[in-house]
């Protein structure tokens, strides 16, 4: 029967009977594992479920150590970030007050300037208003 059955069609078969025994497989691991329990001894059986449990809790002590160091390592990082931030906020503090002082300097300096501006006009106009009283001109 098999030699003249196309190869195609014997692959897909043996593949076929693969999938079904390794079904079987696993439905009799999991019942002779049920069975083994029950044939053991209580003392055999809590022995096994120990080493079974400690398998687990050192599983899971490895992760929680690993997840420790990457959030120990998250940590560094953003402590680091905290840091500039802080020094570029002092930073940008300094430099605003410094552009408040140089805002009242102007201000400071600039007076000088707008007072010997209004003599220079109050003069002109004294220039102006005693030419047109006809009285002769006396700067100061």
């Amino acid at each position: 029967m098999f030699a003249f059955m196309h190869p195609f069609q014997t692959i897909r078969r043996l593949e076929h009977e693969v999938t079904e025994l390794r079904t079987q497989l696993a439905t009799e691991k999991s019942v002779h594992g049920c069975r083994a329990i029950s044939l053991m001894t209580p003392i055999e059986s809590i022995s096994m479920l120990q080493s079974k449990g400690a398998d687990m809790l050192t599983s899971l002590s490895t992760g929680a150590e690993h997840h420790a160091e990457q959030l120990a390592s998250e940590r560094a990082t953003l402590s680091d970030l905290f840091a500039r931030l802080h020094h570029a906020e002092q930073t940008a503090q300094t430099i605003k007050h410094q552009c408040q002082r140089f805002q009242q300097a102007d201000v400071h300096y600039a007076a000088p300037l707008a007072s010997e501006q209004a003599l220079h006009e109050l003069r002109k106009i004294g220039v102006e208003l005693s030419r047109n009283a006809g009285q002769p001109v006396h700067l100061p």
